[in-house]
């Protein structure tokens, strides 16, 4: 992989890679006190987020 994204790059995420929440669901049921199946990310890996600010725009780093 090279080390950097270039416009019109194409990724695929997946969104439970680093655990469950109760926020994972759409109603946010508190029946999970923290994550399951949680793990933390790799340096090297690819995260893929929205801030609450701006829900519409996809951020992407690398770790």
């Amino acid at each position: 992989m090279k080390p950097n994204l270039l416009v019109g790059d194409f990724i695929f995420v997946s969104k439970w890679s680093y655990g469950y929440s109760r926020h994972s669901l759409p109603f946010s049921i508190p029946l999970i006190p923290g994550k399951i199946f949680g793990k933390l990310p790799k340096r090297g890996d690819v995260a893929v987020f929205k801030t609450p600010s701006d829900n519409s725009t996809d951020y992407i780093k690398r770790v």
